[in-house]
């Protein structure tokens, strides 16, 4: 029982962000390699754990289908993900040049090459704590397997991650699968160097928390910050569009790139044209024609942010006329919509 639910929750991991998919790795390479640290999988063969493994994530695939829709998983999980287009790569964050490459295989590896080189360039200190952290634990005589797990972790997902930042509209935080149990290993590590060492107990609880103290001070200014983390975020575009639809309930508006004024006040859930531009941009046919739409049932007036995210999808399904901004939505462009299709 609790093998299968640790394969279960692996499989949410995968489900829930595709990068973490080389963690369903971790119990094969921790029977063959550490055949007696884990105590629930010594009683189990490697095809066994292979079956179990296999049957509940066909389990959860099966599931998934019946309330999704098979054409739909196929879709987002296969043809998306193969289909997105990849950058240069001529820096790690994309900064440089955001030009793309061509989407074929040997392109993406290319990419894929030079972002891993970038990287090194940047998280050397990472990689060379990680990779030695990973060959004392191999070769220590109390092997800490919750460290091996974090440390194999990052090094399994840091590839999938790295290829996430390389493709179109990739930010930092894909690298937040393989980052966190990379760094989760070398503060626990410290945890238990201090927890072992010479000084008296009543002091290791001072140095513990002393360490627990700097660590988070130091976490701080390495963080990545962007400057709209200063903004007040009662103008906000979302929140002035919320405050607008509350007060104007008979002169609705819909707006595509933020979904969650029209769901808070209008109680229905629309496309959202985020989903609608990245699907069509990666299959153009991928989409009724008439998909994201459903908006003109209850207004034709249709905002957008700066800069105009998904304008492009709606402007080809629609005439698009822009119009003065209403008193409260004066951050938004807002365009009257002819419920006419266009592009038929």
């Amino acid at each position: 029982t609790f093998v299968t639910l640790s394969f279960l929750f692996l499989w949410f991991a995968v489900w829930t962000k595709i990068t973490t998919l080389p963690w369903l790795l971790l119990p094969i390479i921790f029977k063959i390699f550490f055949p007696k640290s884990i105590k629930s999988l010594n009683n189990l063969s490697i095809k066994k754990i292979v079956l179990i493994h296999f049957s509940c994530g066909f389990t959860i695939f099966v599931l998934m289908g019946f309330f999704y829709g098979f054409n739909d998983l196929y879709f987002h999980l296969v043809e998306a993900t193969n289909s997105y287009a990849w950058r240069e790569c001529k820096d790690l964050w994309g900064v440089k040049d955001n030009s793309l490459t061509r989407n074929d295989f040997s392109s993406k590896v290319l990419s894929l090459l030079k972002i891993m080189f970038y990287y090194s360039q940047e998280y050397w200190w990472l990689l060379i704590c990680c990779a030695s952290l990973l060959f004392y634990q191999i070769f220590s005589f109390q092997r800490n397997n919750i460290i091996i797990c974090l440390i194999l972790s990052y090094f399994l997902a840091l590839p999938t991650c790295l290829s996430a930042l390389a493709k179109f509209g990739g930010v930092e935080n894909s690298l937040l699968f393989a980052h966190l149990p990379g760094f989760a290993s070398i503060f626990l590590f410290l945890i238990l160097i201090i927890n072992k060492s010479f000084f008296p107990k009543s002091l290791k609880k001072h140095f513990t928390f002393s360490y627990l103290i700097l660590t988070s001070v130091l976490a701080f200014f390495c963080l990545r910050k962007t400057e709209v983390v200063y903004r007040d975020t009662s103008s906000s575009p979302s929140q002035l569009a919320f405050e607008y639809l509350q007060s104007n309930p008979e002169k609705p508006v819909f707006f595509p790139m933020s979904p969650l004024p029209n769901i808070l006040t209008g109680k229905k859930i629309y496309s959202s044209g985020e989903a609608l531009t990245y699907s069509t941009m990666m299959k153009p046919d991928s989409l009724p024609i008439d998909a994201g739409l459903e908006f003109l049932e209850e207004t034709n007036l249709i905002a957008f942010d700066t800069p105009q995210y998904s304008f492009s999808y709606f402007k080809n399904k629609l005439n698009l006329k822009k119009i003065e901004s209403p008193k409260g939505l004066e951050k938004w462009n807002v365009y009257r919509a002819d419920p006419i299709l266009i592009n038929q």
